[in-house]
């Protein structure tokens, strides 16, 4: 059950730029893991349980991973 606040919280903190942002995006995030991780859940047979966390995990990775591009065009964009 704790990785159904802290996954959404973390993700949602690496896109957020303020405190309404990151709680807003923490609460989309954690409802839209909930959701399609009963869908696949449903749809492959897995528990369900499980379905929600990879889901929030797979959200975080995306969001981590669109940071560090953020990160990589802002330093690229100083250095012309």
């Amino acid at each position: 059950m704790g990785a159904l606040v802290i996954i959404p919280a973390s993700a949602a903190k690496n896109i957020g730029g303020s405190l309404k942002t990151y709680s807003y995006g923490a609460g989309i995030i954690g409802g839209l893991s909930s959701v399609s991780g009963v869908f696949i859940s449903g749809l492959f047979g897995i528990p369900s349980g499980a379905a929600v966390v990879l889901t929030a995990v797979f959200i975080f990775i995306l969001m981590l991973s669109y940071k560090k591009l953020k990160q990589v065009a802002a330093q690229n964009k100083r250095a012309l």
